[in-house]
């Protein structure tokens, strides 16, 4: 049996002082990536304000103890067949994971989808992984641009919680409250 040989590598130039900055990577799996996610991150964001037959097309409704999706309304008396669906995306989500890989993961999967605009607004704003890494001192611009970056990164979070909020409450009575400040509060 031989050894394996080692060699002693500079680090990276996204990696200083010990603190990795996340480098963006370019190509052709990327911008599959790209096509994939930003279709389905919009879907997810406009299917919240999306009406049919007078009342929203998709939700979670907790008051009238039902689901909605287009026509079709599940009570919670249909629980086992809404069930016996999950376990069938399940199998079929399982499948797929053991066919096609990462496939799931690295170009559809919510993380990696809000991972990556993250790390784009970074870029954005700050620059590339190795201009972030360099020691630079605080001056009012680089104040700015961290500013920014943190404005941009709460608008995607507050969009992110209001589009998933508003597949449980209607969405047009959330944004009515949010703006007149008269959202309803439950106290135990």
């Amino acid at each position: 049996m031989t050894n394996i040989p080692l060699y002693n590598l500079d680090s990276p130039k996204h990696i200083a002082n010990g603190t990795i900055h996340v480098r963006l990577v370019s190509g052709l799996f990327q911008r599959l990536r790209y096509l994939v996610s930003a279709p389905l991150v919009t879907l997810f964001v406009v299917m919240a304000w999306v009406q049919y037959d007078g009342k929203q097309a998709i939700q979670f409704s907790l008051a009238e103890h039902q689901l909605r999706v287009f026509a079709w309304s599940l009570s919670w008396n249909d629980l086992p067949l809404l069930a016996g669906l999950l376990i069938v995306a399940a199998l079929i989500l399982f499948v797929m994971a053991m066919t096609i890989g990462r496939a799931w993961c690295g170009f559809a999967c919510p993380q990696s989808i809000w991972s990556w605009m993250f790390i784009r607004i970074e870029d954005f704003t700050e620059g590339n992984s190795r201009k972030r890494a360099r020691k630079q001192p605080l001056t009012f611009n680089r104040i700015i641009r961290k500013l920014t970056k943190h404005a941009l990164w709460i608008i995607v979070s507050a969009v992110t919680a209001f589009s998933f909020s508003a597949y449980f409450f209607p969405s047009r009575e959330l944004l009515h409250g949010l703006l007149t400040f008269t959202l309803p509060v439950n106290r135990p």
